[in-house]
């Protein structure tokens, strides 16, 4: 699958820009990134990334919420944020083609 004009990498850059400038701490600035990310559907990834990607929707399951967000701690906020970037790098390397 090409990511050239994907709305998975199109989401995700958004989602990169929410949590590197985006206004308040690290956990208001995650549920903004995982209001972008939240319409994604676990089929839109790689099949290598779909069990990394926790903000993913999943039939029968509530995902991540808001308030599960708010009750974060710092270390599991920056950690999920790591994971974010790494997702977005890999897409961004590995499956994305040139125009």
């Amino acid at each position: 699958m090409s990511y050239t004009r994907h709305t998975t990498w199109e989401r995700l850059y958004s989602a990169v820009g929410a949590l590197a400038v985006g206004s308040g701490d690290i956990q208001e600035r995650l549920q903004n990134a995982f209001v972008v990310l939240s319409a994604l559907k676990a089929e839109e990834f790689p099949e290598e990334l779909r069990n990394r990607v926790p903000f993913v929707y999943r039939s029968g399951d509530e995902g991540t919420t808001k308030e599960s967000l708010s009750h974060l701690t710092y270390e599991e906020a920056r950690k999920l944020t790591e994971e974010i970037l790494y997702i977005y790098d890999t897409i961004a390397r590995e499956h994305c083609t040139p125009e």
